[in-house]
């Protein structure tokens, strides 16, 4: 797996907030010594494919305004989240730390997933729609992340408009043609 660069609140937010071990380094592009940690967050990606690896612009306003970034201070800082939940923080250059945690980590996760048998089962029948929009809309984005790694490319995201409400169609011809296509 690579560094993912999210440059959107939802992108952002649909890694943090996965059930598996994510870890962000949150920095700027002129800060010199975030640039000393971004190649060992490259290496440490190739090593621990299972693990979650973000570089966050603290600069980018949209993600700014998550709950995450309220506690920063000081760049680089690294937070390790496992299932969802903070374990650790490290601020500033520790390259000890970082391969430490990561390895620790990541060796719970691959142990605790190993223990589990049999995926989770969804009642949709109890559920409300937003729920299943919600759950749909994560499928998607977990398959286009899938498609992502396999082609190497762009993080580019497409939404059926069947599931997300929330499109603005200023120009009545692209309405049209996204009609056609989904035809």
């Amino acid at each position: 797996m690579s560094v993912h660069y999210p440059q959107t609140l939802r992108r952002y937010n649909h890694y943090r907030k996965k059930d598996d071990f994510v870890v962000i380094k949150y920095g700027a592009e002129w800060c010199g010594p975030c640039k000393k940690i971004t190649p060992i967050l490259e290496s440490l990606s190739s090593e621990h494919k299972h693990v979650y690896f973000l570089d966050v612009d603290i600069e980018n306003e949209e993600i700014l305004e998550h709950s995450d970034l309220k506690n920063v201070r000081t760049i680089p800082h690294i937070k390790f989240f496992v299932d969802c939940e903070l374990k650790r923080e490290i601020i500033g250059v520790d390259k000890v730390k970082l391969h430490r945690y990561v390895k620790r980590y990541s060796e719970h996760k691959l142990n605790q997933k190993s223990q589990v048998n049999k995926p989770e089962q969804i009642d949709v029948d109890n559920m409300e729609e937003d729920e299943i929009k919600d759950i749909l809309e994560e499928a998607i984005l977990n398959q286009e992340e899938e498609l992502h790694h396999e082609n190497e490319t762009e993080d580019i995201l497409v939404y059926p408009t069947s599931v997300d409400n929330n499109v603005d169609d200023d120009d009545d011809n692209d309405s049209e043609e996204k009609e056609q296509r989904l035809e």
